[in-house]
């Protein structure tokens, strides 16, 4: 958890779902909605999401890429909110075929 920094105050919980070695799934919630929240926390934590080329590691994404991630690691697996009426909407996806065919790589 952090409680932000520089700018407005955010919070971002998470826990690590699977591990490879030095990369690891990470279950990721928000407290806030802070613009780049998830990258910037977790790069100031140390472990900068894979294939990031603004807030990652460099050598760690050209590690990644060679072994076929294409873009950014970050999904959005589910969201939930108010309807106007405060109703709790709750909405999921699956993981994207192209990160799956990564993660079966590791």
């Amino acid at each position: 958890m952090w409680p932000g920094g520089i700018g407005k105050p955010a919070l971002t919980e998470y826990r690590t779902a699977e591990h490879w070695g030095p990369l690891a799934l990470l279950d990721v919630s928000l407290h806030t909605g802070r613009t780049h929240q998830i990258r910037v926390h977790l790069q100031s934590a140390g472990f900068p999401i894979a294939g990031d080329d603004r807030y990652g590691d460099a050598d760690a994404n050209s590690r990644v890429r060679a072994r076929g991630l294409e873009r950014l690691f970050l999904h959005a697996q589910s969201i939930s909110f108010p309807d106007e009426h405060g109703n709790e909407l709750h909405f999921t996806a699956p993981l994207p075929d192209d990160l799956n065919r990564f993660l079966s790589k590791l």
